[in-house]
């Protein structure tokens, strides 16, 4: 035994202070806090982009007068950018929470879907749906008709359920072939806000299953091929 391994042996540790183990609780619960707030600003952060790449040129935007606005249903091929030499989709979801004060007003946060194109700070906005009035926007000027897929989870697995006012949220990113498929299915309400939507998506003229995507403003159910997709990151993360 060296003299090292002998000074171990003989080393007796300090006794524990009698408020030890409610400071270690205390400061575990302030962790637990502190990510919980990372969460919510990343989640914030990220329909924030994804309304702001929605706004851009070439994005047609739905919803209609109170009362008068019928569901939409669209199918369209959209080429996907080569982001590090794969073609880089990314989808991404946040459940609804109760609205909060912001800029001396209460500011809603109805949560939603996407799946966007290109480089996570200057992404192409394909589709977009989130529960406010003229909440769906779809990229006509990249993407063009196609034929109808089913709107259906085509076997792929379920990822996770999110439920409304609780925490979590989808960042999947996804390798796909040069153009995908997207099909959008929205029901509006009486305000011209969408209360439901399906969102599938293929890759390829094969058609491959890549994402289904089941949305209401009580909770999202996403479906992903774990061929094609791996967990992303949200904007500011």
């Amino acid at each position: 035994m060296t003299w090292l391994q002998e000074r171990l042996v003989r080393l007796e540790a300090p006794p524990v202070r009698p408020d030890f183990r409610e400071e270690l609780w205390e400061r575990i619960g302030e962790r637990e806090r502190r990510a919980t707030h990372r969460w919510r600003a990343a989640a914030i952060v990220a329909v924030a982009v994804a309304v702001a790449a929605a706004s851009a040129a070439g994005v047609l935007a739905f919803g209609g007068v109170s009362g008068a606005t019928s569901p939409l249903d669209q199918t369209l091929s959209c080429p996907v950018d080569i982001v590090g030499g794969v073609n880089k989709l990314v989808l991404g979801a946040v459940p609804h929470h109760k609205p909060i004060w912001g800029n001396g007003q209460l500011e809603p946060r109805p949560g939603g879907f996407w799946a966007q194109s290109g480089l996570t700070n200057t992404p192409i906005q394909l589709a977009f749906v989130t529960g406010l009035k003229d909440g769906v926007t779809l990229d006509h000027l990249v993407c063009t008709p196609a034929q109808r897929i089913p709107l259906a989870r085509a076997g792929l697995p379920l990822l996770v359920v999110l439920n409304a006012f609780h925490g979590g949220t989808v960042s999947q990113e996804c390798w796909v072939a040069p153009r995908i498929t997207l099909r959008l299915h929205v029901t509006f309400g009486k305000t011209g806000a969408p209360i439901a939507a399906q969102m599938a998506i293929r890759s390829g003229a094969k058609q491959r299953p890549v994402a289904f995507f089941d949305w209401t403003l009580a909770r999202i159910r996403a479906y992903v091929s774990r061929g094609f997709c791996r967990p992303g990151r949200f904007p500011g993360q």
